[in-house]
């Protein structure tokens, strides 16, 4: 009996707020409008071989965001400015990057959008897909199984990538510059058709990478292991440790025992963070800041460390402090990327875990246990000059606020690190290595 050959259909799922980012805003665009025509131009470049297109927003509508902290960082001094969003709004004189500075632009932006990019799929045979809030729209099926509570666009790609599997999806291509996207598509490969891509970078660097190699090189313990992984070593939310990038996170992680493993695919598997996992994470630090050390716990390789190489306070592991805060942030983010295929997931408050709330954002806790006594903690100083203190600040890697004994004298003109914010060490300027580039 002859093979019946499934008919292929190939769909794209797109990061929408990457795309109107990396696309930015041409001189000649006036108006809302003539950006709305751009975009969607921008979409049927994006669509053409594809049988159906979905377009997926972040959502900015919520009264307190994890993110609110990341998109202030990288907003950077300048103050927001709050637009309203229809076809005549001026935009000739305002740049992407000052237009997009407000939230609730954004929110309204995606909305427009959103419907502006439905509206121009009407009547066309390719299925076409759009989120905006917790609403999603199409031009020719029903989505509501696939209206979603989720706030970021990384987890909903996965929602929709799933759904369109679940209708017939035989080539899948994820558009996204998201690292953390790309992690989550490895996790939930299995549950994608064979012929799954990751499609990023724009123009000449513009990227297409199958998803299957990497999966089968990993094996299924490292797969189940990288959403834990990556949500320690460096993810959009959660920070990562000062000085030390991917590859050498990957490095340390493959001299540790395979209990380690097991404990990076236990972070977020559940909503309980054990002891055995904590411990865990703790022996993966020591092997990071010091390669095939028999020391298992930061408190004594820190004395180790200093005592016989008298390393700087920025070079030494974290506090067990502060890692025990950094590993609660790893779990909740964890716990949200393994929720990436329930539509409105029930998730505990992120508070309980190394968050705090104040105002509209969640900001990190850097530790509720002094890094020493406050004898000592009044010796350290930082003689930073020129950054801000935003950058290899010996007070900061401490978690340590700035103090008048400082090069900085604590001066907030000059000083960034007199209320801390920021988990572990973050090292903005530091060139962090692409996990993609190490997996493939």
């Amino acid at each position: 009996m002859d093979e019946v050959v499934q008919p292929v259909r190939k769909v794209t799922v797109i990061d929408g707020m990457a795309l109107v980012q990396a696309l930015g805003k041409p001189a000649w665009i006036k108006t809302c409008a003539q950006w709305a025509e751009y975009f969607n131009t921008a979409l049927d470049k994006m669509s053409g071989q594809f049988e159906e297109v979905h377009l997926v927003f972040d959502r900015y509508d919520l009264p307190i965001s994890l993110k609110e902290s990341t998109r202030e960082r990288r907003q950077g001094s300048k103050p927001a400015i709050t637009y309203h969003v229809e076809d005549q709004t001026p935009v000739g004189k305002v740049s992407t990057k000052q237009f997009l500075s407000s939230t609730a632009t954004k929110d309204e932006l995606t909305v427009y959008l959103a419907h502006k990019a439905v509206m121009h799929f009407e009547g066309k045979s390719t299925v076409f897909i759009a989120t905006s809030r917790q609403d999603v729209y199409s031009n020719s099926i029903d989505v509501k199984d696939i209206q979603s509570s989720q706030e970021e666009a990384d987890t909903k790609i996965i929602l929709h990538c799933l759904n369109a599997v679940k209708r017939g999806a035989t080539q899948l291509y994820i558009q996204s510059p998201d690292t953390d996207v790309f992690i989550i598509a490895i996790y939930y490969y299995q549950q994608f058709c064979k012929d799954t891509y990751f499609v990023t970078g724009i123009g000449h660097k513009k990227r297409t990478i199958q998803l299957a190699p990497i999966v089968n090189i990993l094996g299924v313990a490292r797969v189940e292991a990288l959403p834990g992984f990556h949500a320690l070593t460096g993810a959009d939310q959660t920070g990562r440790f000062a000085g030390k990038g991917k590859l050498s996170c990957w490095q340390a992680l493959n001299r540790c025992p395979p209990r380690v493993l097991s404990a990076f695919a236990a972070l977020g598997a559940s909503n309980n963070l054990s002891a055995e996992t904590e411990s865990a994470m703790e022996l993966f630090v020591c092997q990071l800041y010091q390669p095939g050390t028999a020391t298992t716990t930061v408190r004594d390789l820190r004395w180790r460390l200093f005592s016989r190489k008298q390393l700087e306070a920025q070079k030494l592991p974290p506090t067990k402090g502060v890692l025990h805060e950094a590993v609660c942030r790893a779990q909740f983010q964890a716990m949200v990327w393994h929720q990436a295929h329930v539509p409105n997931p029930k998730l505990p408050s992120a508070t309980d875990y190394g968050w705090r709330a104040e105002g509209s954002k969640l900001v990190p806790i850097t530790t509720k246990i002094p890094p020493a006594p406050a004898a000592v903690s009044n010796l350290i100083k930082c003689g930073c000059k020129k950054t801000n203190c935003r950058t290899h600040c010996t007070c900061r890697s401490q978690g340590l606020n700035c103090s008048k004994m400082c090069n900085c004298g604590a001066d907030e003109d000059v000083c960034s690190n007199t209320e801390q914010e920021k988990p572990l060490a973050i090292d903005d300027d530091e060139e962090e290595d692409e996990i993609s580039d190490l997996l493939i």
